[in-house]
């Protein structure tokens, strides 16, 4: 009987990483085919307020990650995607993507669009700067990452309707928390 309370936790723990293994979605710097399809944008990670008299979707960015005492480092991605498809790693079906380089504790994406409709976004800091989520051997996330209305999947990433918010006013503003 001993031998089966044993088992049965080490069965638990197999089963459940093998299906965090599977679930967890592969997050991707944006590919050289997005690259080409939307130029990255170099902009100061530190215009929160006043970022102009723009139209379009503000995404204010929390949350980045740097060692106690010194500045963030590295390079923000931000996908905007106005469908389910591809959403929230495949940074290619992207309707809009930005590329800022972090030079403070705050970030703001600014996709100017005029179309209403429903959106969503997905956020990852590269922190070190390799051009890689950096992942664990589980594929869990090892870099800050973060959605639009703070969404969490279970098990792998929000879905779209978890994570999309209604753009329907000339300026949208949405503030995502990486963690």
């Amino acid at each position: 009987m001993k031998q089966l309370r044993v088992a049965r936790p080490l069965r638990r723990l197999v089963l459940a990483c093998c299906g965090l293994s599977c679930c967890v979605s592969l997050w991707r710097a944006p590919s050289s085919a997005s690259a080409e399809r939307a130029a990255p944008t170099y902009a100061p990670s530190t215009a929160l307020e006043g970022e102009g008299d723009g139209l379009g979707v503000y995404v204010e960015i929390t949350g980045l990650a740097h060692a106690q005492g010194a500045p963030p480092l590295g390079t923000l991605y931000c996908s905007l995607f106005a469908q389910e498809e591809g959403f929230p790693a495949q940074a290619a079906r992207a309707a809009q993507g930005l590329t800022i380089k972090v030079t403070g504790p705050r970030a703001t994406c600014h996709f100017p669009i005029s179309t209403p409709g429903r959106y969503a976004v997905s956020a990852w800091h590269d922190v070190n700067d390799d051009h890689t989520l950096n992942k664990n051997w589980l594929g869990v996330p090892q870099e800050p990452i973060g959605i639009s209305n703070n969404a969490r999947g279970l098990l792998g990433p929000p879905s779209f309707s978890e994570a999309s918010f209604l753009h329907n006013s000339p300026r949208t503003r949405i503030v995502i928390h990486l963690s």
